[in-house]
């Protein structure tokens, strides 16, 4: 009988710590809403879709996309005129040159043609000369 009435003595006093605090929180939170200085900007966008790129690459452009591919594929290249690695930050191929400028740039160039990577557009090549 003793245990009961202790129970429900510690029961009523949980409820109403929760009570008053609850009273408390709901007190704070009315003052502590604040007017807007400043009305929302509304930007219109239409919805017209998935945001997907539904127009497929031409057969040049995946052309390139495989020949880029296939170059990566066969990094690192060590070369007498040349060495070239390609740069993961930068998505291009750094072309490092070990002789004068134009004769290890026309090596490379020639290199390119021979293993036909000659499609590839200069942009994908940065050139450093060592």
């Amino acid at each position: 009988m003793k245990k009961q009435l202790i129970y429900i003595g510690a029961f009523l006093f949980l409820l109403g710590v929760g009570y008053v605090s609850g009273t408390r929180l709901r007190t704070s939170m009315q003052l502590a809403e604040v007017e807007p200085t400043q009305s929302p900007i509304i930007v219109e966008v239409p919805l017209d879709g998935t945001g997907a790129i539904l127009s497929s690459p031409s057969a040049e452009e995946r052309r390139i996309t495989d020949l880029v591919s296939q170059l990566r594929d066969q990094m690192p290249i060590e070369q007498e005129a040349f060495s070239v690695i390609f740069g993961l930050r930068t998505r291009v191929f750094e072309v490092t040159l070990h002789r004068e400028m134009q004769e290890s740039k026309s090596i490379f160039k020639d290199w390119l043609k021979e293993h036909q990577f000659s499609e590839i557009p200069e942009s994908y090549f940065e050139y450093v000369l060592l």
